[in-house]
């Protein structure tokens, strides 16, 4: 006699598993063709998650640990995107707890300037020249046309990248799905509103886009877009109304600047973002219902392109047989020393502001390496207090 379980293998209805449970074999069930919140879900067993922030998933492990495995109707990527203001963190947090994936929250200079030992590298900039000194959210709410404002871009595009390769392993990892606000792929949004306003010159926007042109293409598409809409009157006011000193005193958001955003948000990346990931569009003016949200994302059929004989170019990227998906899961167990150099390709011709002064640059590398934290690898700085029986070099960020 065999127990029947409700089976489902995510991506790969073409591949089902057997699956142990109780004492008996689960025969391979109709699968859920959408992704369904945790009052429906049938919980099924699956291995627990590959340990890959202690364990590099590589060809050894590859032969025991097979990413489908863990994959059922809510290993998906779902990223909310909207103005500035309209409620996107609240929302992904409320669908990350009802589909009991990930939240991830947007990324933040901070990732960059605080390091392991918790120390504020901003703390250095009274000892650094203006064009190596530290420059993140604040300083460009505060003066948008500094002449830091295009390395800061820039350094918000990696530093989302990084977030998302990051993501990616997680979900390949793990199996559970993840809810993240904004992405690599439209943080163009912001790079044209700020060219559009003269935040940032033709050049160093050419600059971003062929750094964007060459790194992209390793990152998987979202499975769904969540796009709020807010009107550019509306935005102003919630900008008023949440009464950040910043945003409404300083000079970065104006009217027109989240007006182009609005243009090209709207123009231009929902446009593409259809092509490989499903979009929903809400109007957001009054904050929604975060339950009828829910309730549409349940009625996607995902499977019907998820299937390899699909000519859809809709999810393409998560269309890939077990062998491919673990040999790319391979390349997402990469950390930051091995894959930085994919932005190191990019040779900048015309774009001073982006390109500091050799000089600048060295004295800037020499104090951050002998700032606390930073002279040796993490766990090996005894001025932080770690107990150190082996010194070892500092290689896992790099300076923007």
């Amino acid at each position: 006699m065999f127990k029947i379980v409700n089976f489902c293998v995510g991506s790969v209805a073409s591949k089902p598993n057997f699956v142990s449970n109780g004492g008996w074999f689960a025969l391979p069930y109709i699968q859920n063709r959408t992704i369904t919140s945790k009052k429906f879900r049938e919980k099924k067993p699956k291995p627990a998650p590959f340990p890959y922030k202690e364990r590099r998933y590589n060809y050894f492990w590859a032969l025991f640990d097979k990413t489908f495995s863990r994959f059922d109707e809510n290993t998906k990527l779902i990223v909310i995107e909207g103005p500035i203001g309209s409620g996107k963190n609240e929302l992904a947090k409320y669908l990350a707890d009802e589909f009991e994936m990930k939240y991830i929250p947007d990324i933040t200079m901070d990732f960059e300037y605080i390091n392991d030992s918790g120390y504020d590298m901003r703390n250095l900039d009274p000892k650094l020249p203006e064009s190596v000194q530290s420059f993140d959210e604040n300083d460009f709410l505060r003066d948008p046309y500094h002449i830091n404002c295009a390395a800061f871009q820039i350094a918000k595009y990696r530093l989302r990248w990084i977030k998302y390769w990051q993501t990616l392993e997680h979900i390949l990892s793990t199996g559970q799905g993840v809810v993240t606000v904004r992405s690599p792929f439209s943080t163009g949004i912001f790079t044209n509103a700020m060219r559009e306003c003269n935040y940032i010159s033709e050049p160093a926007k050419y600059y971003y886009n062929e750094i964007v042109r060459h790194t992209i293409l390793y990152l998987y598409r979202p499975h769904l877009v969540v796009y709020l809409d807010v009107p550019v009157d509306k935005t102003m006011e919630n900008i008023k109304k949440r009464n950040r000193d910043l945003e409404v005193n300083g000079k970065a958001l104006t009217r027109e600047f989240v007006q182009n955003m609005e243009d090209c948000y709207k123009d231009f990346y929902l446009r593409e973002a259809s092509f490989h990931s499903l979009v929903l569009h809400y109007n957001w003016v009054e904050g929604g219902d975060s339950e009828i949200v829910v309730e549409d994302i349940e009625r996607i059929d995902f499977d019907q392109y998820l299937d390899q004989d699909v000519d859809d170019l809709k999810l393409v990227d998560w269309r890939k047989d077990e062998d491919l998906m673990d040999n790319e899961r391979r390349i997402f167990s990469l950390k930051q020393e091995e894959y930085r150099h994919f932005f190191d390709t990019v040779l900048i011709y015309d774009a001073p502001e982006v390109l500091a002064p050799g000089q600048d640059v060295e004295i800037h590398q020499k104090l951050w390496e002998s700032s606390p934290g930073e002279i040796y690898a993490p766990g090996y700085n005894y001025d932080q207090g770690d107990s150190v029986l082996f010194k070892n070099r500092r290689l896992k960020k790099w300076a923007f």
